[in-house]
C-alpha cells in the first residue's frame, strides 16, 4: 500500500514537472516549444490532401493595457484572451502562448478556406468584444495572420514565420483585421531583408 502510494506521487511529480515543461505558466496553453513539437507531429501524421492553418495573433496595444491597469490586470487580461480563444476552437485544434502577447491557433483539419476564413474572422470579431477585469472594461483586438500547410510552408517554423509576416501586414493595413499569407508578401518581405543586410553592409 506505501509502495503503491509512493508510486502515485512520482507519477504525480513527473507529470507536474512535464505540465511545467510543456506548458505556459500564466495561461497553462502550450508554449513555444511544445507547440512546435504537437504541430510537427501533426504534421508528419497527414495523408496526403489534408490540410491545416496556423493563426498567429498579437494583441494590439497590450503594452497600453498594462502601463495604464499594471501587471496583474495585464496578465488577468492574457488569461481572459486564453479562454476566449477556447471557447471559440475545436477539441482537435491547439491554441499556444508563444510570449508576452503572442497566441497562435492551430485548425486541424480543415478542408475549405472559404470556412476557415470565417472561423478565423469570428474569432476576431469576439476579440473585440469587451473584457471586464478586476471592474475595469478593457477594449482591445488582435491582429492576426494565417499560414496554410502544405501551401505555404513543409514545417510548422516555416509557416510561423509566413503567418508572422502576414500579421505584420495587418498591423500595417488595419489593426485587429486578419491577413492570409501569399507568396508575394513572402517576396516583398525577403526583398526588405536583403536590402536591410546590404544597407548595413
Amino acid at each position: 500500500n506505501r509502495l503503491q502510494q509512493l508510486t502515485r506521487q512520482l507519477k504525480s511529480s513527473q507529470e507536474a514537472l512535464t505540465h511545467r515543461a510543456n506548458n505556459d505558466e500564466l495561461t497553462g496553453l502550450p508554449n513555444r516549444l511544445h507547440v512546435q513539437e504537437l504541430v510537427d507531429a501533426l504534421i508528419a501524421n497527414k495523408q496526403p490532401g489534408q490540410k491545416l492553418a496556423l493563426a498567429f495573433m498579437d494583441i494590439d496595444d497590450f503594452k497600453r493595457v498594462n502601463d495604464f491597469y499594471g501587471h496583474v490586470v495585464g496578465d488577468a487580461f492574457l488569461k481572459s484572451v486564453a479562454n476566449r480563444l477556447r471557447a471559440e476552437v475545436r477539441g482537435s485544434d491547439i491554441i499556444g502562448r508563444l510570449s508576452g502577447d503572442e497566441f497562435v491557433i492551430v485548425f486541424d483539419p480543415f478542408e475549405h478556406t472559404e470556412e476557415l476564413a470565417a472561423v478565423v474572422k469570428r474569432v476576431s470579431k469576439h476579440l473585440h468584444e469587451p473584457f471586464t477585469i478586476e471592474g475595469h472594461d478593457i477594449t482591445s483586438s488582435g491582429s492576426i495572420g494565417v499560414a496554410l500547410w502544405p501551401a505555404h510552408g513543409p514545417d510548422y517554423e516555416t509557416m510561423r514565420r509566413h503567418a508572422d509576416t502576414a500579421m505584420y501586414q495587418t498591423k500595417a493595413l488595419r489593426k485587429g483585421g486578419v491577413t492570409f499569407f501569399s507568396t508575394s508578401m513572402g517576396r516583398e518581405t525577403s526583398e526588405r531583408v536583403s536590402l536591410g543586410r546590404q544597407l548595413r553592409v
